[in-house]
């Protein structure tokens, strides 16, 4: 029994004796937090053993959602072997070597979802050997060679689908470049120069036919480039600058005469355009501001026969026609450049019922008697649109219903009176609010801060709120004779715009506004006692403005029918005139108006109006 306890006790201080070391040595973990409440954990790692300057041992980084960002190891206070990164839903983000302090060998980066999004082998901060891309659904994206972060030899490019979309040769700095559509047939070949598109190229329809040819420069359209349809015939010419179309250019018919001419600025169509018919006789013409067209189509006698609006070079909303007369005979919605044409009778019954896209009949077109009765059907022939009769056993299918006739009805438009379309809504026109005040008023005693609702090109309603302070920055003080004013004013303005140019937006505005100011000093009676003196000039004003709207984009070119970072410049000047109430707390037969000799008594005044707004359309 002696005996085991003997070796009881030499095994226990053995043991004690191999803890206690380990335990001394044992490394030590450290957590930070992202506050000081500690329940957010921001990182956790080891310090290196007997020695808690340097980090060694596994390291780990959280989001304050407390999901893992990063995780790997040090070693001496540098991050060694394999990381793993990962995005805030808890999905990795990308993983791989780490070896003197830079990404090494093969490294994988994926998509928010989890799939793959691309992986290659990494020397140093540059890219080697094969690397592969791939679309968010898994399917290869792009695969090819790098050498020192380059692209070399022969790259491709894929679809969703798994169809090859471009062919790039990367072996010199000029190459081969070829892009394919979905259903595999050449989309557009030529050269590139480091990846981008140069040179002479020609683009192709999906038939094989040949869709434009010209020139790129560093992967932008430069210089004359020619337009085919899908039967092969020319449909447009014209320059491109920088990639926009710039300049003069002409659209033709199959039969190559002219369809339409005028000048593109920055890739949109400006100023006065001209439209002939198949045959080369006049047909109209368009006058453009911004892309966007107003067109008036005139016959040989210089009758008007038809009358809507463009965007870019398509028919878009409310188009109507007219017959030698100069009635309205018939209209059409367009949307995207198709429409239904609905043409009817004096007594309002549907006569005739098609399909147009940007002015020509296209499709199955239905004629109708006064009864309502169907009278025929029909197919356009030609550009001309010449409609010919076909059997009901022709007729497609799947042609759509024309709406029902106006049968014994009227139809107003027909017979109103021609209105002002300014207050109508314009297609695509930016909506929104600018926020503005006025700094040089306040040389004149006021400070005015305006909130409009703005619509594009066309009106605007402002609402202004005023303070007024005389003077303005001076320390209004109570001595005998001093008068200080002090009061607000509210005010409501309408715009009416004109189209926006270079110089910006002019403008015509009315506007009521209501002043109320205090003006005060000290007085002194006879007998010494000094008095607060008061006189409350109250004002309704109506006022005639023009001005000048600019608004600055200086985020790039602007696109001015949706909003963006904005600033507005605004001056105006104008006359106003209202009716002024003037009260006093003083007997006025006092010798107290000396004190208020700039104050006129004028009860109906006419008043200079000028003011330069600064502000931020939003």
């Amino acid at each position: 029994m002696s005996e085991f306890r003997h070796i009881f006790y030499f095994l226990w201080g053995m043991a004690i004796m191999l803890i206690m070391p380990a335990t001394l040595c044992a490394q030590k973990v450290i957590t930070t937090y992202y506050d000081e409440a500690e329940s957010k954990v921001m990182e956790r790692y080891e310090l290196k053993k007997g020695n808690e300057n340097i980090i060694e041992g596994n390291y780990q980084f959280f989001y304050k959602n407390g999901m893992p960002a990063a995780e790997g190891k040090y070693f001496n206070n540098e991050p060694v072997g394999f990381w793993k990164y990962y995005y805030e839903n808890g999905q990795i983000k990308m993983q791989g070597e780490i070896i003197n302090r830079v990404n090494a060998g093969l490294w994988q980066y994926f998509y928010p979802s989890g799939k793959p999004k691309m992986q290659g082998e990494l020397k140093g901060d540059e890219r080697e050997g094969e690397w592969l891309f791939f679309h968010e659904s898994g399917e290869l994206k792009a695969s090819g060679i790098f050498l020192k972060n380059k692209r070399q030899g022969q790259w491709k490019f894929f679809y969703e689908n798994g169809k090859k979309k471009s062919e790039i040769d990367f072996s010199r700095a000029y190459g081969s470049f070829r892009d394919f559509y979905e259903n595999g047939s050449l989309k557009g070949e030529g050269q590139h120069f480091q990846g981008k598109r140069t040179g002479f190229w020609t683009l192709y329809h999906q038939n094989g036919k040949v869709a434009e040819q010209g020139k790129y420069d560093g992967d932008l359209k430069e210089g004359l480039w020619q337009q085919y349809d899908s039967n092969g015939f020319l449909a447009a010419e014209g320059d491109y600058e920088n990639g926009e179309k710039s300049g003069g250019w002409k659209e033709y018919f199959d039969n190559g005469i002219v369809r339409s001419n005028g000048a593109f600025i920055h890739g949109e169509r400006e100023g006065s355009w001209s439209f002939r018919q198949p045959d080369g006789a006049f047909y109209g013409t368009a006058i453009y501001s911004g892309g966007h067209g107003q067109f008036v189509g005139k016959n040989k006698k210089g009758n008007i026969t038809a009358k809507g609006q463009l965007v870019g070079g398509q028919f878009e909303g409310i188009w109507e026609y007219y017959d030698e007369e100069g009635k309205v005979k018939a209209s059409c919605h367009y949307k995207n450049g198709e429409g239904r044409y609905n043409e009817y009778y004096q007594n309002g019954a549907l006569r005739l019922s098609g399909m147009l896209v940007n002015g020509l009949k296209t499709g199955v077109w239905v004629l109708y008697d006064q009864d309502a009765a169907v009278a025929g059907y029909y197919h356009p022939k030609g550009e001309e649109g010449e409609l010919i009769a076909v059997t009901l056993d022709k007729v497609e299918d799947s042609m759509e219903e024309p709406p029902m006739p106006r049968v014994g009805l009227k139809p107003d438009y027909r017979y109103k009176k021609k209105g002002s379309r300014y207050f109508l809504p314009r297609l695509n026109e930016f909506r929104g609010f600018i926020l503005s005040a006025s700094p040089i008023n306040t040389l004149v005693g006021e400070l005015p801060i305006s909130l409009e609702y703005y619509i594009q090109e066309r009106m605007g309603i402002q609402v202004t709120v005023s303070l007024e302070r005389d003077p303005f920055y001076g320390q209004h003080e109570e001595k005998e004779g001093e008068v200080n004013g002090l009061g607000y004013a509210i005010g409501i303005r309408q715009k009416f715009y004109q189209p926006r140019k270079k110089y910006g937006m002019l403008y015509f505005a009315h506007e009521i506004k209501y002043h109320e100011i205090t003006h005060t000093t000290n007085g002194r009676i006879p007998s010494g006692q000094t008095l607060e003196l008061q006189v409350l000039e109250q004002r309704l004003q109506y006022s005639l403005l023009v001005g000048d709207r600019i608004i600055f984009e200086p985020n790039g070119p602007a696109n001015k029918y949706r909003s963006g970072v904005r600033f507005s410049l605004d001056w105006y000047m104008g006359v106003g005139v209202g009716p002024r109430f003037i009260s006093r707390n003083y007997d006025e037969s006092a010798d107290f108006e000396q004190y208020f000799s700039d104050i006129t008594d004028q009860y109906f005044p006419i008043t200079f109006r000028f003011g330069v707004d600064l502000g931020f359309v939003f």
